[in-house]
């Protein structure tokens, strides 16, 4: 795992312009990365080539925001490519159902939540005495003035 100091020495960059490289391709190498200790950002090895791509684009003259976007392109290209696109219906008909599952779980958690509302209710009403019967509090060792 890398850090963004290995990052900064491998590329030649300050810590400041390894963080800017990491944020302008984050999106892209959320899979590769985690949070270490101290909350470092810890890199797998396999996100060497796309941050090796990045440095080569950075290189030829392009800014970095322009070589960000090349390469989410590029790599948007090669997946598509490579066929790991479902068909649009497939996945249309998998969210219905999924939406269908949510709607169903929701519903008994509102039925459940009810129920439980009315025990709470009923437990209230035996644990607590009426609201009109509470007696004034007064001091057991007050003494009461009488007159004499």
């Amino acid at each position: 795992m890398l850090t963004l100091r290995d990052i900064a020495a491998r590329y030649e960059l300050s810590p400041k312009q390894a963080r800017r490289y990491w944020e302008a391709v984050s999106p892209l190498l959320s899979q590769y990365a985690r949070r270490g200790p101290h909350n470092a950002i810890l890199l797998s090895e396999q996100a060497i080539p796309v941050l090796d791509r990045l440095a080569e684009l950075i290189h030829s003259g392009l800014s970095l925001p322009a070589a960000a976007e090349q390469l989410r392109e590029e790599l948007n290209g090669s997946r598509q490519a490579g066929g790991k696109q479902t068909d649009n219906y497939e996945q249309t008909d998998y969210r219905d159902e999924l939406i269908a599952i949510l709607k169903a779980q929701l519903a008994e958690k509102d039925r459940q939540i009810a129920e439980l509302l009315s025990q709470l209710r009923e437990l209230q009403q035996r644990a607590l005495p009426p609201a009109g019967s509470r007696r004034r509090w007064r001091w057991p060792w007050s003494r009461r003035r009488t007159a004499a």
